[in-house]
């Protein structure tokens, strides 16, 4: 199987407000170990919960090796004055080919309540408009999770109303809203309700 080739890494880190977004680094560790101390986030991803040093470290390479892979840019959210690890977040690549791309982040919790993630998210979305032929970022969004809506509302995003479709699986998944936002001359369209594994 062909590894897809993904647009280069960006010159300058993308920007907005007071973080960036730049390469996971082995010194994001700590971040990544307090991001697994949160139960919702093992459950969206590869993060164990409550990694040891050692898992962590395997986590950052995991993100380290995503662009090279071509499944997408894999971003640390940093202090745009200290570098500080704020966060983690990605722009998943893997269904380019047919214009889309799926946005994800998690903020540390000593770091939650600063508008961290909705600037993270908007210089993420940013970043996607300038991709050639990314026409569509899909971001799964935990509508009861007050914290999560917040800030996918802050970067233009529609937030579909209704019911949810839940999907009856063994291990459950994750229902969630799918929030489309759209940047110059692209439009949402399609299905807003998504079961994510």
């Amino acid at each position: 199987m062909t590894t897809p080739t993904l647009p280069p890494w960006p010159a300058e880190p993308p920007r907005h407000g007071g973080v960036c977004l730049r390469k996971v680094r082995q010194q994001d560790a700590a971040m990544a170990q307090e991001l697994s101390t949160d139960p919702y986030v093992p459950l969206i991803g590869s993060l164990p919960p409550h990694a040891t040093p050692q898992q962590a470290a395997e986590w950052i390479l995991r993100q380290q090796n995503r662009h090279s892979q071509g499944s997408g840019f894999s971003f640390t959210i940093a202090d745009r004055v200290t570098d500080e690890a704020l966060g983690h977040c990605n722009l998943g690549l893997t269904q380019l080919s047919h214009g889309r791309g799926a946005g994800g982040y998690s903020v540390r919790p000593s770091q939650r309540g600063r508008g961290i993630a909705a600037s993270a998210l908007i210089a993420l979305t940013r970043f996607g408009w300038t991709l050639p032929g990314l026409h569509r970022i899909e971001l799964y969004i935990e509508p009861w999770i007050v914290d999560s809506v917040s800030p996918s509302s802050s970067c233009c995003i529609q937030v579909p109303t209704g019911v949810l479709s839940y999907t009856s699986t063994s291990p459950p998944r994750s229902c969630a809203d799918t929030h489309l936002p759209t940047g110059p001359g692209r439009h949402t369209h399609g299905d807003t309700r998504f079961c994510k594994h």
